[in-house]
């Protein structure tokens, strides 16, 4: 079955302390699930995706932009 580009890429997300070296592929038509226990930093990575806490590193890519991993909200 032919697969196709992924919509959302993240490579090597980290954030000290809470999570390190995260990556995945979401793609178009496909549901995306990201869970874990208490405490795991699944809520982090959402929260570093939306640009709501800076990542120490990785990067992510929605549609083929990349995705301005900073805080914004100052």
């Amino acid at each position: 079955a032919h697969l196709a580009s992924p919509t959302l890429e993240v490579s090597g997300l980290s954030l000290t302390a809470k999570f390190d070296d995260v990556s995945f592929l979401g793609r178009s038509g496909r549901i995306l699930a990201l869970f874990g226990q208490v405490g795991s930093g699944a809520d982090e990575v959402v929260r570093a995706l939306a640009g709501l806490l800076p990542p120490t590193n990785g990067s992510a890519t929605l549609h083929g932009a990349r995705l301005p991993l900073t805080s914004n909200a100052g």
